[in-house]
């Protein structure tokens, strides 16, 4: 089903399900990132504003793209997967609801494991909408105001 690496990382995580007994984590991109890494980030950015409808129509299939991945990694063994999505990042709370957030939580909705959501950077200005997506738990990077975070997310979902 899949090219490249893709099937070495299923391979690896059902080995490491069957052979060892703790835990097994695995990680995909977000289909924003994703989508930035085909359109380039400046350039899916300016796109967001611009051409919106393009960006749409990238992320979306970049979505379908990762839910089979995720869910492949889930059938091999999984017990968690984190979303990366860095590129996310730049956008303001309205656009990363738009362009990234709704699909990380149509992601989360295809799964049946633990999700953690992690994106690079001061994400002060996303978390509470990072909760939204419905995955079980944050990865925040060290730019993150910590003890002000934790407050805001006891009142969320996360």
């Amino acid at each position: 089903m899949y090219d490249g690496r893709v099937w070495v990382f299923q391979e690896t995580t059902r080995l490491l399900h069957r052979n060892v007994d703790i835990p097994i984590g695995a990680y995909v991109s977000g289909p924003f990132t994703l989508a930035g890494l085909m359109m380039g980030a400046n350039d899916i950015a300016m796109a967001t504003i611009d051409i919106p409808e393009v960006v749409h129509a990238t992320v979306n299939f970049c979505e379908q793209v990762v839910i089979a991945y995720a869910k492949g990694l889930q059938a091999a063994g999984a017990n968690m997967i984190a979303i990366l999505d860095p590129t996310a990042m730049m956008l303001s709370p309205k656009a990363y609801w738009e362009f990234a957030g709704k699909s990380i939580q149509n992601l989360v909705r295809h799964l049946d494991t633990r999700t953690i959501l992690h994106i690079c950077g001061n994400t002060e200005h996303l978390v509470s909408l990072m909760c939204e997506t419905g995955v079980h738990g944050l990865s925040l990077d060290s730019l993150v105001n910590l003890p002000k975070i934790a407050r805001r997310c006891r009142r969320t979902s996360c």
